[in-house]
C-alpha cells in the first residue's frame, strides 16, 4: 500500500513542477512530447524514491532529473529553469512540513507520534500535495494570463473551491480517525479518489474556461467581419467620392482659368475662398500616403461631422507602415467609433483630437470630451444593457493590441477621456 501512495505522491509533486515550468517558460516541444516526457521522470522518480535512502541525493537527484526535463521541453537559459525547480520543489517540501506540523497540533500529539499515524499521515499527504497542485495551477494561470485579461472571479472561485471543499472534509475525517494507526486499503483508495478527483476538476474547469473564451472570441471575430465590411464599404464609397471631386475640380480649375484670363482677380479670390469651405475639397482632409488608413479617418471626420462633433486629426507619412490592414482598420475604427458615442451624449462641448504618427513605431493616441468613466487594472465595464451583450469595442482593441504586440494606457480627467496605444514592429 505504500508503494502505491509513493507513486500517487510522486505523480503530484512532477505535476506541480510541471505547472511551474509551463508558467514560466515558453514551450519548444509539443503538448504531447511534454506530458510524455513528465510521465517518464514521474516513473524514474518514483523508482529512484524506493532505492535512495539518503534524504539530500534523493532531493539532488530529482532536481536534477526534473531540470533536465524542463530543458529539454521549454527554451530559456538552464540556469533560471534549474533555479525554478530548486523552487517549486523546495516550497513543495516546505508546504508538507507545514501541514505536517499544523495536523500534529490540531490533533495535540508530538510529530514522531503523528507520523506513526499511517492512515491519518497519509490522508494529510495527500491533502498536502493537492493545494500545492492547487498553488501551482493559480500561479500557472495567473502568469498564462498576465497581459491578458484578468482571471474572471467566477473561475477563480470554481478552481479552489473544490480543494478548499476536499481540505475540510479531510480535516473532519483525521478528528474522527484519531485512534486509527495502520494504513489500508480503503485510506490509500481515498487518497488516490481525493487526488484524481481534484486534478480532474481543474482540467474540466479548465476545459469549461476555454469554451467561454471561444464563444466570447467568436464574438469579437463576428463584430470584427462586420467593421471590416463597412469600412471596406467605406473605402469603396471614399473611391468614387474622389472620382467625383476629381471631375469636379476639373470643372473649378476651368471656370478659376476663365476668370483670371478675363482679368477678374478680385472674382478669383473670392472664388478660391468659398472652394475651402465646400465639401468636395474636404472629402480627402486626410492624407497620410496609406489609402487604408485615410479611408477609416476621412469615414470617421464624416461621421463625426455628421453628428455635430469637432474632429482634429494629426498624421504623418504612413506610407512605410509594415503593419495588418485588417487589424489596424478594426483598432481605429473600435477606438473612434467608441469616442464618437461618448461624444454623442456629451450635451455641451464635443472635440476628438486623434494622431497617428510613424516614427521608430507607431503612436496612435485618441482624445475625446467624455462623460466620466471609471478605469480598473486597465479595463473600462460597458454601461450597456444587457452588459454580456456589450463592450466588446474595447476588448476587440485589446485583442488586436495583443495580436500586434502592442502597449496601451487610458486615462480620464477633467471631462476629457484619452488612450494612447504603441506599437513596435
Amino acid at each position: 500500500m505504500e508503494y502505491f501512495l509513493s507513486l500517487l505522491w510522486t505523480f503530484l509533486e512532477v505535476l506541480g513542477c510541471l505547472l511551474f515550468a509551463d508558467a514560466f517558460f515558453v514551450r519548444k516541444r509539443k503538448g504531447q512530447i511534454i506530458v510524455f516526457t513528465f510521465l517518464g521522470l514521474w516513473l524514474v522518480t518514483t523508482f529512484l524514491s524506493r532505492i535512495l535512502s539518503d534524504s539530500l541525493t534523493h532531493f539532488v537527484v530529482i532536481v536534477t532529473l526534473t531540470s533536465a526535463a524542463s530543458i529539454f521541453s521549454y527554451k530559456g537559459k538552464w540556469i533560471y529553469q534549474a533555479i525554478c525547480i530548486v523552487l517549486s520543489t523546495l516550497f513543495g517540501f516546505l508546504f508538507d512540513v507545514i501541514m505536517t506540523y499544523s495536523f500534529s497540533a490540531i490533533l495535540g500529539v508530538n510529530l514522531q507520534t503523528f507520523m506513526w499515524m499511517k492512515l491519518l499521515y497519509s490522508v494529510m499527504g495527500t491533502m498536502s500535495k493537492c493545494l500545492f497542485i492547487l498553488i501551482a495551477y493559480v500561479i500557472w494561470r495567473v502568469r498564462k494570463d498576465a497581459g491578458r485579461q484578468s482571471i474572471q472571479n467566477k473561475w477563480l472561485l470554481l478552481t479552489v473551491l473544490f480543494p478548499i471543499l476536499s481540505a475540510i472534509m479531510i480535516v473532519v475525517i483525521a478528528d474522527n480517525s484519531r485512534t486509527d494507526a495502520d494504513l489500508s486499503l480503503n485510506a490509500v483508495f481515498f487518497s488516490a479518489i481525493l487526488a484524481v478527483a481534484n486534478v480532474a476538476i481543474l482540467y474540466l474547469l479548465n476545459l469549461m474556461e476555454k469554451a467561454t473564451k471561444k464563444e466570447q472570441e467568436f464574438l469579437l471575430m463576428t463584430q470584427q467581419m462586420d467593421i471590416q465590411t463597412k469600412n471596406y464599404m467605406a473605402l469603396e464609397e471614399s473611391f468614387r467620392a474622389q472620382r467625383t471631386a476629381a471631375h469636379e475640380f476639373k470643372n473649378q480649375m476651368q471656370t478659376l482659368q476663365n476668370l483670371l484670363t478675363t482679368g477678374q482677380a478680385e472674382c478669383a479670390l473670392n472664388y478660391i475662398s468659398q472652394l475651402y469651405t465646400s465639401p468636395i475639397v474636404r472629402v480627402c482632409s486626410v492624407d497620410s500616403k496609406h489609402s487604408v488608413i485615410d479611408a477609416v479617418l476621412n469615414r470617421k471626420i464624416s461621421e463625426a461631422r455628421n453628428w455635430k462633433i469637432e474632429m482634429q486629426m494629426q498624421v504623418n507619412d504612413l506610407s512605410n507602415l509594415n503593419i495588418r490592414e485588417d487589424a489596424l482598420v478594426v483598432l481605429l475604427s473600435n477606438l473612434l467609433d467608441n469616442a464618437i458615442e461618448a461624444c454623442q451624449r456629451m450635451d455641451g462641448n464635443r472635440s476628438i483630437s486623434c494622431s497617428v504618427l510613424l516614427e521608430e513605431s507607431l503612436y496612435i493616441s485618441i482624445r475625446n470630451t467624455s462623460l466620466p468613466v471609471v478605469i480598473d487594472n486597465g479595463m473600462i465595464e460597458t454601461s450597456k444593457e444587457p452588459p454580456e451583450e456589450h463592450g466588446y469595442g474595447l476588448k476587440t482593441v485589446y485583442n488586436v493590441l495583443q495580436l500586434l504586440h502592442g502597449e496601451y494606457a487610458m486615462s480620464y480627467e477633467d471631462g476629457w477621456f484619452q488612450f494612447v496605444a504603441e506599437i513596435s514592429f
